[in-house]
């Protein structure tokens, strides 16, 4: 694994007119093995919408979630869904999306 990642996860907090805000909080960076896996694009309201599909490997142990997002290699990807593989707490796969 030679990716340095890092999880996120939303937050809220308030601004200077005491109004809740959604943030972004940094949960944790560790090394994990960044993957594209497809590339896709979609004709939206007249605005071409271009999605990219990643697989993130990471060892077990980590506290991602399918709300989190990670952020790698310049790029934020939204955390869709987190298996155990083979459900032998060693490795985890997660799935995601390029954000936006």
């Amino acid at each position: 694994m030679r990716d340095r990642v890092t999880i996120q996860r939303r937050t809220t907090a308030r601004n200077s007119f005491g109004e809740e805000v959604a943030t972004w909080a940094d949960i944790e960076t560790r090394w994990a093995e960044v993957k594209p896996v497809r590339a896709t694009e979609k004709l939206r309201a007249g605005q071409v919408e271009a999605k990219t599909t990643h697989i993130v490997k990471m060892r077990y142990g980590s506290t991602v979630r399918p709300q989190d997002r990670i952020v790698a290699k310049g790029e934020t990807l939204e955390v869709i869904g987190v298996v155990n593989v083979n459900n032998r707490n060693r490795e985890l796969e997660v799935d995601c999306v390029t954000a936006g």
